[in-house]
């Protein structure tokens, strides 16, 4: 990680080459005929000459239309220099600054925030898009590392263009045939590279962003091991309790709270000294729960916690979770994109193919525009067991057991033996053929289920055939949340009805995000995307170990897992009260070459939490000021931006945390910035 990517520290070539907009500057007026390559030929059907009849006589010509064709070109003429200047101003990062910060007033003032009641102007409208560049945050900026996203790929950004122009939607196959098949080929790609053992079962969907990726697949545990609630809503027995590691997104509280179960009823598991949510915590946690009665409705790993970066050992966690029957889902929101990196696939995301769900979101390391997020549902319907909670039908309990054939299929009477929905059902969402937490359509049910699986002790007798029937009348009265103005199976039986993905979203009106996906893919393909992945991995070690042997600084925890260094700045009049030499990076006897956390440091010296030494605990105390003041006075200047956070459940007050993903990053600006937080704090 030491080649000649990451140690060019004097040339941003790699920014200005990637940039399309020397291309976009050669088309002179007429950039727009460039569009007669392989188009459709001129329609001359009895459909387009019935155009001719009055209605339409009386703009023949259709000049509105190509008046606003017109106008494209004369705004790619004048914005089309100015994105490139801006682009080429956050290769300068010594002469421009991140932001140019104002306070919301001073802002509201400068920019003209007006709206005519009469006609506009296109001078009106270009100084808006001045204004927009001039104080927006340059994400683009190689010392933004504020957030976990970073600028985006040119060509994601031409593909937005491209979806605003054709202005579509992915709810059914004939509104965006070509965005439908994109999606799903993506998907089965993303199982393969996973390593799913049968990738064509495995089903998704894309989501604008990770915290409605993890509300849709939390929601589609609930229906999996409660699938009552979509139609009846929560019963007094239910007592459902949901399973997510301490430093999990806050989205999952949100997700707890929109499904009407509270906030209250999620079990924070207790992470170690690396952040991670580790498998005996969690066992420990789900056996707590049934000892008091709870029913667990699924467990949240995390592949990148929001925070430290670390991965949860998914490979620990799913005998655990399949031990007690609990739908696990592992948010990757953050981190997942490793799983382009061949160095970092396996270690990080090691079991992810046996969880039941996984998200990640390529506009985080793989830069794609905001937004862009995948969520897979990739356990095989064949493996799972009736104490997994898979149900037919909304009313019936999703713990009870079915009797099976040597297929593991269900033989009971009057039950149509098929073929299973893949994963994300449209039932779960109460979208679909039948009511939430059906898997199989036409009233039908399958459940299938491994005879050698354990059964819960709790688990009732297979479902009656009374029971059955209700569910069938249940699973037709759901279809009045169908929406048959957009679904329509009687006509679309075929290939299409699998292609409608409205039914496996909680969105109507859906972006169709996967092209950007797609797109930047085939311009870069995978081993592009792993370069990325692999060098902001290698920079993030880099000022790890920058930080390590800086008495100045000292690190929160050892080498990062992924990609945010998370580090404590000391002031001058708090060194010799820190004693920590070498900016306190002793290296522990773990032999894996690891820093010590802060408290394993002083603990180590006798000053630690826990050992009775008041100085650690008060220059500990005095570190988390110190860190906000200085983030506030980073802002004001705009040099860089880098956020920061505490972790309370650790005992570590505010600390900086650099989010290192940023691709036109050198190792120059590692040392700028920890050169400014000094000259920003050396009077605190």
């Amino acid at each position: 990680h030491s080649g000649d990517v990451v140690q060019n520290s004097d040339s941003r070539k790699e920014h200005r080459d990637v940039r399309p907009n020397k291309v976009i500057l050669r088309c002179k007026r007429s950039p727009i005929k460039t569009s007669r390559v392989n188009m459709p030929p001129r329609c001359s059907s009895p459909v387009a000459s019935a155009h001719s009849g009055d209605v339409v006589q009386t703009s023949v010509s259709r000049k509105e239309h190509v008046a606003e064709v017109e106008e494209l070109d004369t705004l790619f003429q004048a914005v089309c220099p100015m994105i490139r200047e801006y682009e080429m101003q956050n290769t300068k990062p010594d002469e421009v600054k991140v932001v140019e910060y104002k306070s919301p007033s001073d802002l509201a003032s400068t920019i003209d925030l007006s709206v005519p009641d009469g006609e506009g102007s296109l001078d009106a409208f270009l100084n808006g898009c001045r204004d927009t560049l001039a104080y927006s945050v340059r994400t683009s900026h190689p010392r933004f590392m504020n957030q976990l996203y970073a600028g985006s790929n040119p060509t994601g950004q031409v593909t937005e263009l491209l979806t605003s122009v054709l202005n579509s939607t992915v709810h059914t196959y004939a509104a965006g045939p070509v965005f439908s098949v994109v999606e799903r080929s993506l998907i089965a790609r993303v199982a393969e590279m996973i390593g799913h053992p049968n990738p064509s079962i495995c089903d998704g969907v894309f989501a604008p962003g990770g915290s409605h990726a993890n509300l849709t697949a939390v929601m589609t545990a609930r229906s999996v091991a409660f699938p009552h609630v979509a139609n009846e809503g929560w019963k007094p027995e239910d007592k459902p309790v949901l399973f997510a590691s301490a430093h999990s997104h806050y989205s999952i509280r949100q997700a707890a709270s929109i499904m009407g179960m509270g906030a209250a009823n999620i079990v924070q598991v207790p992470v170690d000294s690396e952040g991670r949510m580790r498998g005996p915590a969690l066992d420990a946690a789900l056996d707590a729960a049934v000892r008091a009665g709870r029913r667990p409705l699924a467990v949240v790993a995390v592949a990148g916690t929001t925070v430290l970066g670390a991965y949860d050992p998914v490979d620990e966690l799913v005998p655990v979770c399949r031990r007690h029957g609990v739908w696990l889902h592992v948010d990757g929101a953050w981190g997942g994109g490793v799983l382009f990196s061949d160095e970092l696939r396996d270690p990080l995301l090691r079991g992810v193919a046996e969880a039941d769900s996984f998200c990640f979101n390529p506009h985080k390391l793989l830069g794609m525009p905001l937004q862009c997020s995948m969520l897979m549902m990739m356990r095989d319907p064949d493996a799972l067991t009736g104490a997994t909670g898979f149900a037919a039908h909304s009313s019936t309990q999703g713990s009870k057991p079915t009797a099976t054939n040597g297929e593991g299929v269900e033989e009971s009477k009057g039950v149509r033996p098929g073929k299973p929905r893949r994963g994300l059902s449209s039932g779960c969402l109460l979208n679909g053929d039948g009511a939430a937490g059906s898997f199989v359509v036409d009233g039908g049910g399958v459940s299938p289920v491994d005879a050698g699986a354990p059964v819960s002790e709790a688990a009732e007798p297979a479902w009656s055939l009374e029971e059955q029937e209700a569910n069938a009348s249940q699973g037709q009265a759901a279809k009045s949340a169908e929406a048959e103005y957009l679904f329509h199976e009687e006509e679309e039986a075929g290939e299409e009805a699998d292609l409608d993905l409205g039914r496996r979203s909680l969105q109507c009106g859906r972006k169709p995000d996967a092209l950007k996906l797609w797109l930047a893919w085939k311009r870069h393909g995978t081993a592009g995307f792993a370069r990325r992945v692999d060098r902001a991995r290698a920079l993030a070690l880099r000022l790890a170990d920058k930080v390590a042997v800086d008495p100045r600084f000292a690190l929160v925890t050892g080498r990062p897992a992924g990609f945010c260094v998370c580090f404590y700045y000391i002031p001058p009049s708090l060194r010799a009260a820190a004693s920590l030499q070498s900016g306190g990076a002793a290296v522990s006897d773990r032999g894996d070459g690891g820093q010590m956390t802060w408290e394993a440091q002083q603990r180590a010296a006798g000053k630690g939490p826990g050992t009775g030494g008041p100085v650690s605990r008060a220059v500990l105390a005095r570190l988390g000021p110190v860190t906000a003041r200085i983030y506030a006075r980073l802002r004001r200047a705009g040099t860089a931006m880098i956020n920061f956070s505490p972790l309370p459940d650790m005992g570590l007050p505010n600390f900086f945390r650099a989010v290192i993903m940023q691709p036109q990053l050198l190792a120059a600006d590692l040392d700028f910035i920890l050169n400014e937080i000094d000259r920003l704090g050396q009077d605190l």
